[in-house]
């Protein structure tokens, strides 16, 4: 299954992504305007999309999706 066919929210894309850069719980939620549980809870969503079981599985698929890559070269 290619990661780049799983469709994922805005939200729940924008939380991996900050998560990618190194970003707690806590810290992605500030930025977002967020709870730290709906952080994690968008999370535990992508994670189950991208049947990840660790949050290092979850890191190394992100980093292959196209729009995560996209965002990272941007900065």
């Amino acid at each position: 299954m290619l990661t780049n066919q799983i469709s994922l929210t805005e939200r729940q894309t924008d939380c991996l992504y900050y998560l990618v850069l190194g970003m707690t719980i806590k810290q992605i939620g500030e930025t977002m305007g967020l709870s730290a549980r709906t952080v994690e809870h968008y999370l535990e969503a992508v994670k189950s999309k991208l049947q990840c079981k660790t949050r290092v599985d979850l890191i190394s698929k992100a980093l292959k999706m196209r729009n995560i890559k996209e965002r990272l070269s941007a900065n």
